[in-house]
């Protein structure tokens, strides 16, 4: 998924933070800036949503900022690994010695 968006350069949503939103009286080239980073946002937590399994996007906290989903992301994975690690472990101190 991280080189789809690479290729499309749509990871620096993954990377900055997103801007402050223009005001009303900003310059053009500030609020073509923030419109081009929400599709960008936006075509990212598409991809991002669309990549996984229906369980999987359950178990993730909804976002509408990619950095923050794609964070929440990265912290389940995390999660999913620890408990995979405690339970093979068990399963290792369990098995009988031959």
């Amino acid at each position: 998924m991280q080189i789809s968006l690479g290729f499309l350069d749509y990871d620096v949503v993954l990377k900055e933070d997103p801007p402050q939103e223009p005001a009303a009286d900003a310059s053009a080239e500030v609020k073509a800036k923030y419109a081009k980073w929400e599709k960008t946002n936006c075509m990212t937590m598409l991809i991002m949503q669309r990549s996984m399994s229906s369980s999987m996007k359950g178990s993730i906290p909804k976002s509408e900022n990619a950095k923050q989903y794609y964070e929440s992301i990265a912290e389940r994975f995390k999660e999913s690994k620890k408990a995979l690690k405690s339970t093979l472990l068990n399963q290792l101190n369990e098995m009988p010695l031959p």
